[in-house]
């Protein structure tokens, strides 16, 4: 397998971990809204930051690095082509997501004193940042995937 290959393999891989543990949290997180486990919130929000800070920021730099990485190596690819362009962009708003979402996670994580209306605002505000999240990821991998004006 040539270099190339493997940077691929790298970045698809790390797509996926970042996807499908992004799903995971989602419903992990809609489980306890539905619950309406007040108490499990702290908890919930110490597994979110810990899997954010252990999976999830590692998976998001793997797939920028070795995205670009493909795009400099490549003579097929430039950063000029739509679909690297709607990459980057979604990447960019993908992270300023999950930025936001630990920022939220932190706060849960601090929830256990607070009174009911605010955990669960913070549980739907996390919610939708969640399911936001999911959806410009799953965007993304479609645009990598059909490369659409390449």
């Amino acid at each position: 397998m040539s270099q190339t290959n493997w940077v691929q393999l790298i970045h698809m891989l790390s797509a996926l971990i970042w996807l499908a543990s992004s799903v995971v949290l989602g419903i992990v997180g809609l489980s306890v809204q539905v619950g309406r486990r007040a108490r499990a919130l702290p908890r919930f929000g110490r597994v979110l930051l810990n899997v954010s800070r252990g999976l999830i920021a590692p998976a998001m730099a793997l797939v920028v690095g070795s995205g670009v990485w493909l795009v400099l190596d490549s003579s097929e690819w430039t950063f000029s082509q739509a679909w690297v362009i709607v990459g980057l962009l979604l990447f960019v708003i993908a992270a300023l997501g999950a930025i936001h979402l630990t920022r939220v996670a932190m706060r849960m994580r601090q929830a256990a004193a607070s009174p009911a209306t605010v955990t669960a605002r913070l549980q739907r505000l996390w919610l939708l940042g969640q399911a936001s999240l999911i959806v410009t990821l799953v965007a993304a991998f479609l645009d990598m995937a059909l490369k659409p004006g390449s």
